[in-house]
């Protein structure tokens, strides 16, 4: 298995930069969201808030979570997140056990 050198995800200058051991507690425009190019990033680490701008930031976490962490959301899409619960799903570890296909999909396991 190859080694993952996890500082080269968090280094100046890169184009797309990833804060490990960071818990995100705010994300918001810089300015009004109809206008803004850029946004602001709250998060902290180590017990300390800090403060990135982007030109754009990837929500990736629970959909519950993010009109917490976005308030200035249109109240449609903080309804629609809500919808989005997870549901556990027997199917990927019956087909690893026993090599099934989704034919209907085109892919096999």
């Amino acid at each position: 298995m190859a080694r993952v050198n996890y500082a080269l995800l968090d280094r100046p200058r890169q184009t797309v930069r990833i804060r490990l051991n960071s818990t995100v507690v705010n994300a918001r425009h810089d300015g009004d969201p109809a206008k803004a190019e850029s946004v602001i990033v709250s998060y902290v680490r180590g017990g300390q808030t800090y403060q990135v701008r982007g030109r754009a930031c990837v929500m990736a976490c629970w959909n519950m979570v993010i009109p917490y962490l976005v308030p200035e959301l249109p109240a449609t899409q903080k309804e629609a997140l809500a919808f989005n619960v997870k549901a556990r799903s027997s199917i990927p570890a019956s087909l690893c056990a026993t090599g099934g296909r989704f034919t209907s999909w085109g892919s096999a396991m």
